[in-house]
């Protein structure tokens, strides 16, 4: 018993020592882990307020362009899918009466598939100035997220942004860190 003893005072140290090592990486790995996740949330965030920006100053050119080009709804229409082909990050463009009625769409066909809540019509109506939507999960397209500016008192026009670019540029800022 006394050798056992022996060995166990002797070995105690070593262990706790383990220990206590091991408790102390696991501990730096968790905050290195923190930094990195605040770090991609500050740059995320950064980009999302430059993506918003550019959906303002967007939906604003698109509302002075598409009053002369609004008289027709198949003109509207091939000039917001023009127009949609060069924003390879959104998925649709839109115009939609205070009732929720798309008036023409950059993407007919998907028109029904994103359209802004009633909430962001009315806001944006009411406001009278850009509105950033709610995020909603659609299928099979994805993560959307819609932006609206006034056309005038009873329409508004809207970009759908696909959020697919959030996977990607944090990967990318993933891989640059490695």
């Amino acid at each position: 018993s006394r050798l056992y003893l022996l060995v166990l005072i002797t070995t105690l140290p070593f262990i706790l020592y383990t220990g206590y090592s091991h408790y102390l990486n696991i501990q730096i790995q968790k905050n290195s882990e923190l930094a990195r996740l605040s770090e991609i949330a500050q740059v995320t965030a950064i980009q999302h307020k430059q993506i918003t920006e550019g959906a303002r100053q967007l939906l604003i050119a698109i509302a002075s362009t598409t009053t002369q080009t609004s008289r027709s709804p198949k003109d509207c229409s091939t000039f917001l899918a023009t127009l949609l082909s060069s924003y390879v990050r959104y998925e649709n463009f839109g115009i939609i009466d205070e009732h929720g009625h798309v008036r023409c769409s950059a993407n007919p066909s998907n028109s029904s598939n994103n359209p802004p809540s009633q909430k962001l019509i009315t806001d944006t109506l009411i406001n009278q100035s850009f509105t950033l939507g709610a995020y909603y999960q659609i299928k099979p397209s994805g993560a959307i997220i819609n932006f609206a500016y006034p056309l005038s008192r009873s329409e508004i026009v809207y970009a759908s942004l696909s959020l697919d670019w959030v996977s990607s540029f944090v990967n990318d800022l993933n891989n640059t860190s490695d």
